[in-house]
């Protein structure tokens, strides 16, 4: 659910330069995560017989991640047990549902995500590793991706926008809007080559990181809620942190972010089959 409106903020703000230091001051301490959540989506996609078909998920896991390109989830439900994975790596993506009435994984090369070749798949694990909120800006703000920075006075925010260039114009790749009092990420938009968002999501109800040794005064924060809709498939999910940690019992390591085997389940979506070099 979108958090209330704020009251209009009409007081001094901090320069660019000022706010990317504070943002990038907490994600710089968060190179890995380990994190317990709940959660509850509806997964909607196409079937080969060009149905659309939703399903409804709801259970518990883990939310692994590992700086800049490494992302594993997964679900389980107390009673049906183990529901889907989904994650990606410098190489490869991919969702799979272990659910009986799914049983598919939908998986792709990452160098051909985004491209026109690619089918959908009713999550994108990059989309999601990007709202993690742990991500830091590069401090040479004329590199591109490079952020435009404003300031909203009405939801007192400092609202970023990341522009990228083709060979004939610029576009825009993400919004970000952070508090100003806190510089908490609340808002993240995460759009497509011609301009439509392709994930948006909302960011609430901040969390501390535990890490040995470290007070939680002086801990760095994270979201505890993402409401996520993935604009182009209709899916929707909802992600309760419980617990979060740099790291948990040497977790995570390498190997979690290993794709499954496709084998392993009924069907298998190779979203770039079309894609040719």
């Amino acid at each position: 659910m979108r958090p209330g409106p704020k009251k209009g903020y009409f007081g001094p703000t901090k320069p660019m330069n000022e706010v990317v230091a504070g943002i990038n001051a907490n994600n710089d301490r968060i190179r890995t995560l380990y994190m317990t959540h709940k959660f509850g989506a509806k997964l909607v996609e196409m079937t080969k017989d060009g149905k659309r078909r939703e399903t409804n998920i709801d259970g518990d896991g883990v939310i692994m991640y590992q700086a800049p390109d490494n992302l594993y989830m997964n679900g389980r439900h107390p009673l049906a047990g183990k529901l889907f994975t989904l994650g990606c790596n410098p190489r490869e993506y991919w969702l799979a549902v272990a659910q009986e009435k799914v049983d598919a994984i939908w998986f792709g090369q990452m160098e051909n995500v985004g491209k026109p070749c690619v089918a959908d798949i009713p999550i994108r694990p990059d989309l999601l590793r990007e709202v993690l909120g742990v991500s830091t800006i590069d401090p040479n703000l004329q590199r591109f991706p490079a952020p435009v920075m404003k300031f909203n006075n009405d939801e007192d925010v400092y609202m970023f926008t990341w522009i990228d260039t083709t060979a004939d114009r610029f576009f825009a790749v993400k919004e970000v809007w952070y508090d100003r009092a806190t510089l908490r990420p609340r808002l993240v938009n995460l759009f497509g080559p011609e301009g439509r968002i392709l994930l948006r999501a909302y960011l609430s109800n901040y969390r501390h990181v535990k890490i040995d040794g470290v007070p939680e005064a002086q801990q760095p924060i994270v979201p505890g809620t993402y409401d996520l809709f993935f604009i182009d498939t209709r899916s929707r999910m909802t992600i309760q942190i419980g617990d979060a940690y740099t790291r948990y019992k040497g977790a995570p390591e390498e190997r979690a972010f290993r794709m499954p085997t496709p084998d392993d389940y009924g069907h298998q979506y190779k979203l770039d089959e079309a894609c040719t070099d």
